[in-house]
């Protein structure tokens, strides 16, 4: 059994290395972009296919286990305080990539195949964007493997991901995205209210306008330092820009009554 896991984990480490192989030699244009794309989705694919072989021998599914460590979530992290794809999500749930990422994007075109984090393991990615690491579209795959740790519970494997987004010139929307993922850690995750607060502010300055991050220290705000009527301007904010979202209208009926946060 050991034996056909290691033979597993070498045939994960090959693909993995022949996918930094491939992304040199489009940085160098010795192949066509075209087949890069191909050759990255077949190396993505036998990478996927080695980590299900391990975790076959090993006696356990992940995927299961994440799903039900996600169902006993409480409080805050059982995302289902708001719709996940308009509020926590954001750009990072709903972010799609294309297969060849990693090519330059001068040469890929509408009809390429699309690269969807979902379909591979938190392994898998991270094993890509360890090759990738200074890829300038690299930061979009950070955020959508970070935003799945925080579904799952894993705060401490998500918090890195989004310290090297802020890193790495990140674009407004990524930036507003780690910093108001940042802020709610701070608060939810360790009880600090201040460094919350001032790191939802830090990505506002980025987003105006981000409804996660408007949302987050409206909660912060309202939760964390008893500040409902301070809460209740963010929390209209963003139901202007999601007005289909009840619960949002129930709590900012609730903090504009002043009542406690529930």
């Amino acid at each position: 059994m050991v034996g056909e896991e290691t033979k597993w984990q070498e045939r994960f480490n090959q693909a993995a290395r022949d996918l930094e192989e491939l992304r040199q030699q489009l940085v160098e244009n010795e192949i066509p972009a075209s087949t890069g794309r191909r050759l990255a989705d077949t190396y993505l694919e036998e990478m996927e296919e080695a980590k299900r072989r391990i975790r076959e021998l090993q006696g356990r599914d992940r995927d299961s286990q994440v799903a039900e460590q996600a169902q006993r979530s409480t409080g805050f992290w059982t995302l289902g305080r708001i719709v996940v794809a308009a509020i926590l999500g954001s750009a990072a749930v709903a972010l799609v990539l294309a297969v060849g990422w990693f090519v330059n994007p001068e040469e890929q075109v509408a009809s390429d195949p699309q690269f969807d984090p979902t379909r591979y393991s938190n392994e898998t990615m991270e094993a890509v964007i360890a090759a990738n690491a200074d890829h300038p579209q690299i930061n979009g795959m950070r955020l959508a493997l970070a935003a799945r740790y925080i579904q799952s519970g894993e705060l401490s494997a998500a918090f890195p991901h989004y310290r090297e987004v802020l890193e790495r010139n990140p674009h407004p929307e990524e930036e507003a995205e780690a910093l108001s993922r940042l802020g709610w850690m701070a608060w939810a995750g360790s009880g600090e209210t201040q460094l919350a607060i001032e790191t939802l502010d830090r990505a506002l300055e980025a987003g105006p306008e981000h409804p996660q991050a408007l949302y987050f220290k409206a909660i912060v705000l309202w939760c964390g330092a008893g500040q409902a009527q301070q809460a209740v301007p963010l929390l209209g904010r963003v139901l202007e820009m999601l007005p289909s979202e009840t619960e949002v209208a129930a709590e900012l009926a609730a903090a504009r009554a002043g009542e406690e946060c529930r």
